[in-house]
């Protein structure tokens, strides 16, 4: 890896908002495995 940026992405405002909001349900579901392994109490 050169660090050269081959394509340049760009995102619209409040992008990184909506990300964080959609995913919400997933991460705060008891079934969802966390990298450390463990999961939400339910």
């Amino acid at each position: 890896m050169s660090g050269t940026v081959l394509l340049e992405q760009s995102y619209a405002k409040g992008f990184e908002e909506q990300l964080v909001r959609d995913s919400l349900p997933y991460m705060t579901d008891p079934r969802y495995a966390r990298p450390d392994g463990s999961r939400r109490a339910s």
